[in-house]
């Protein structure tokens, strides 16, 4: 097989004096060339060279003599000679099948796989056969073309059953593209056929049962090459990599040790035993193998990856920035790496370097589910809720069936003082999986405080706690309500439960005096509602005037942070709006814009909600100046198109129009990851849409035709020539040139 056995030279040699002795120096072409190949059959190839070289001196047209001297050379490993006869030889005999075996031969040795496949191509062409097709499934195989190598081992046994070499190779050609099934099936059919190679196949069977998680079966077959060869370094350190998987520890490593007291200049052997006192928090001797395994490969980026990790779980950031950074340097595509220097960055609560890290793994990786969710973690540690929300929903896009995802997201919502939206998502999470402790928890939060229903939130927080009787947070939660009800035995309970998984109590409901409902808003969950739910409350009641007084409160309070009074407000103002309440609208935004230090989400959301307001008083100037103040915001782009459309500003709206095509084909064309090339090609082909609508309307009036014009061309520079869409736009142009 192409993986463990050794190269089979695939040259079909006409050994055409195969009993044939000389007792002189021939004096002929044919003499000499049958001399040659006697030579070649005997593997004297320095003589046969000479031979050849002969019967070249005799004819110097010869193509047979160049293609015998080539087979020398090809055997003795002389592959420029070897190449300049082969192409002799095709030159004087294009239609040699022979020659063009030898020259792929030489080319595959040489690793230039595109030539050899040619060559062995035109062999084929000239007199298939099922060695021809088995040379050449092997050069698809270095080609990663996996079909093709599949397709053309298949033909070969279809011609040849016998060449078992070639279930061997279509069994390396099925594992590499993940087909691990069927190469077992062919794994075991070389075992079957080919006992020469047994203790090779029974290696990669090994392998291809390892990646289907059959691990007794892997196990298995890697003792079974070790009793084969117990020199086989290789099959002690998979056997040690499966009982790893089974976090059987102690065997792993004793089969990791084995492995490098046989080949103790192996890194892997040495990486893999020290990830396995890793796991067995042996850190001091993870550490000592993982230098070493670095020290065999100053290269190796999954050493230092997983010294990274040791140093992570040990706390010592700064060594495990290093090796992270060491692993990213020595490999250009290394997402992993990224994302654990994030950890890092997560767990030194530095969210900004996380946020940069976790965005490199998902660059490398648009995958990542694990990188979208920890940024996700960090832009809501930075209260930058509408990128958190991005992240959470490209992950249910991933894993629509995960209930984690919808958790997380509801957590933003809940933060975003959404508690409906948050509802929802942790209601989908629990159809999605019935036992998820946290989402039934969030959702008892929901009835408690939104709805102000105790009985639906007991139980919510009982089956919280039925999933995970360890859950600290729902006992808790749970004996605030016992308590209300005056059930002090019941809350008890749960504060000692809570307490014993770790919930830090500070006044329990015995320690209550007077009212119980009235301390535990003191003490243990304040119910007490904020200006801010209040308000939404009044605008709820329509009781505008109020709302917009509590917002007012707000706003003048001085304990808040300008970041947390911007965000509220707005959405106070976006309440107000839905509920057509302009002024208070109008009035609550400029207080917003007037604060600083606010979110630029916020700044960005606010001015545009004040310049719809203006663009719906007609207020034609000042919606431009809020417009114009986000050039970078689509919408509102959109939207200023629309004020001067207003204004029968055929220029203005024209030239919008095309420099937001020019920004969203470079958007597109610069986007670093296929995420965000997908999203900006959605935005770009709805904003084309509108603008067909836009540039037909202007064609229509005869003071705009002009503009007109320009917005065809302009969209021309951004649809494909080809397409169905460009020929239409290409015919407009036409028809208004006049052409």
């Amino acid at each position: 097989m192409s993986k463990t056995t050794k190269l089979v030279i695939v040259t079909v040699i006409l050994t055409l004096t195969a009993n044939l002795a000389f007792a002189q120096e021939p004096t002929t072409l044919e003499g000499w060339y049958k001399l040659g190949y006697e030579q070649i059959r005997k593997k004297q190839y320095d003589a046969a060279a000479k031979s050849f070289t002969e019967c070249i001196r005799l004819n110097a047209k010869a193509d047979g003599c160049f293609r015998g001297r080539a087979t020398a050379h090809l055997f003795l490993k002389d592959n420029e000679k070897a190449l300049a006869d082969a192409g002799q030889a095709i030159t004087l005999n294009p239609k040699d099948d022979i020659s063009y075996t030898v020259r792929g031969d030489v080319y595959k040795r040489l690793e230039k796989y595109q030539l050899a496949v040619a060559d062995y191509s035109s062999a084929i062409g000239l007199k298939p056969s099922a060695v021809l097709y088995y040379a050449r499934g092997s050069v698809y195989a270095g080609l990663k073309n996996y079909q093709a190598a599949v397709d053309d081992n298949t033909k070969a046994l279809s011609l040849k059953p016998d060449l078992h070499n070639a279930y061997g190779n279509r069994g390396d050609a099925y594992f590499d593209s993940g087909k691990y099934a069927l190469a077992i099936v062919d794994f075991t059919k070389f075992i079957q056929s080919n006992p020469n190679s047994i203790a090779a196949a029974y290696l990669q069977r090994g392998r291809a049962y390892a990646e289907l998680n059959k691990n007794q079966e892997a196990i298995n077959d890697y003792t079974k090459v070790i009793s084969l060869d117990p020199k086989s370094g290789w099959a002690y350190n998979n056997r040690g990599f499966v009982y790893e998987k089974l976090k059987k520890y102690d065997e792993a490593i004793a089969d990791f040790s084995k492995a490098i007291e046989i080949d103790p200049k192996t890194a892997m052997f040495f990486r893999n035993r020290g990830n396995a006192y890793y796991n067995q928090k042996k850190y001091d001797q993870a550490i000592v193998d993982l230098k070493k395994a670095i020290e065999i490969d100053p290269k190796f980026s999954w050493a230092y990856n997983n010294l990274g990790n040791v140093y992570f779980r040990q706390k010592n950031y700064s060594e495990a920035l290093k090796n992270f950074g060491k692993a990213i340097e020595n490999s250009t595509n290394y997402p992993i790496a990224h994302y654990n220097s994030g950890l890092v960055y997560r767990d030194q609560k530095n969210y900004e370097k996380a946020v940069e890290s976790f965005s490199k793994a998902i660059e490398q990786n648009d995958k990542y589910v694990e990188a979208y969710k920890e940024r996700g973690d960090a832009y809501k540690d930075l209260n930058k809720y509408n990128e958190a929300l991005n992240d959470f929903t490209k992950n249910i896009e991933l894993e629509p069936t995960n209930a984690d995802h919808y958790v997380d997201r509801g957590a933003v919502y809940d933060r975003m003082k959404n508690p409906q939206k948050s509802f929802e998502d942790n209601t989908k999470a629990l159809q999605l999986n019935p036992k998820h402790a946290i989402a039934y928890f969030n959702v008892g939060v929901y009835y408690y405080n939104d709805k102000k229903d105790n009985q639906q939130a007991l139980n919510n927080y009982t089956k919280s706690i039925a999933s995970n009787p360890k859950y600290a947070n729902a006992y808790f939660a749970r004996s605030v309500i016992y308590c209300e009800q005056g059930k002090s035995d019941l809350a008890q309970k749960d504060e000692q439960m809570a307490t014993t998984n770790g919930w830090k109590m500070t006044k329990t409901c015995a320690s209550k005096t007077g009212s119980v409902a009235d301390q535990l808003q003191k003490d243990i969950a304040p119910k007490t509602e904020s200006d801010f739910d209040l308000a939404r409350k009044d605008i709820t009641a329509k009781k505008y005037a109020d709302a917009f007084a509590k917002a007012e409160k707000i706003f003048n309070a001085t304990t808040s942070k300008s970041s947390s009074k911007g965000y509220s407000l707005s959405i106070i103002a976006g309440d107000l709006l839905k509920d057509k309440q302009i002024d208070y609208a109008k009035k609550l935004l400029i207080k917003v814009l007037s604060l600083t230090d606010i979110e630029d989400s916020t700044r960005t959301n606010s001015t545009f909600m004040l310049g719809n307001i203006y663009f719906t008083e007609k207020n034609h100037a000042k919606a431009h100046e809020y417009y114009n103040k986000i050039p970078d915001n689509l919408d509102a782009r959109k939207n200023n198109i629309k004020v001067y459309y207003q204004e029968n500003n055929w220029k203005e709206a024209a030239a919008l129009t095309i420099s937001t095509l020019e920004i969203l084909s470079q958007k597109y064309y610069s986007a670093p990851t296929p995420y965000e090339k997908q999203t900006w090609f959605t935005a770009a082909n709805q904003f084309l849409k509108e603008t067909w609508g836009l540039a037909n309307d202007f064609a229509a009036k005869p003071d705009a035709k002009a503009e007109a014009l320009l917005i065809y061309k302009a969209m021309a520079k951004v649809i494909p020539t080809a397409s169905a869409d460009g020929k239409t736009v290409a015919a407009k142009i036409k028809e208004m040139e006049g052409k």
